[in-house]
């Protein structure tokens, strides 16, 4: 799909999708693999992840990278059965980031990590891509 802003985006996600329908798309995504993978999400489809995260038993996720997934707020006691490492935003317009980290910082098998970056920054679409910030993650994440 061709959209002309994350916002755009995101209101037909929310209006057509929404979070709970994407959840069971992604655990049949998962579903169909089995071989040891590693799962690298962004803003809803972390979100989706990290809700999947306490059931997804026997599966050969190695680890899971979350970029500024903001609706695990709403989700903050689960506890994962894999390794998963949260980015977050320099700040989130609708919530208090750093009461979400001290509501789940302690959770076994999560790593939180705050950027100095806008939610978006990984983008090249979004209005808050940062090549810098791009470079740096994917450095130290992915190469």
């Amino acid at each position: 799909m061709n959209f002309d802003s994350e916002e755009n985006a995101y209101e037909y996600f929310s209006t057509t999708i929404g979070l709970e329908k994407y959840i069971k798309i992604v655990k049949n995504c998962i579903d169909e693999i089995n071989e040891e993978f590693e799962v690298l999400s962004f803003s809803m489809g972390g979100s989706a992840i990290w809700v999947l995260s306490q059931s997804l038993r026997n599966k050969n996720i190695s680890r899971v990278v979350c970029f500024y997934s903001s609706q695990i707020r709403h989700y903050t006691k689960i506890k994962p059965l894999f390794e998963m490492t949260l980015i977050f935003p320099k700040y989130e317009e609708h919530f208090c980031i750093e009461e979400l980290k001290n509501q789940i910082q302690d959770t076994k098998n999560v790593s939180i990590v705050q950027s100095k970056y806008l939610h978006g920054f990984m983008n090249k679409y979004s209005k808050n891509y940062n090549e810098e910030g791009y470079k740096k993650y994917l450095k130290k994440y992915f190469l």
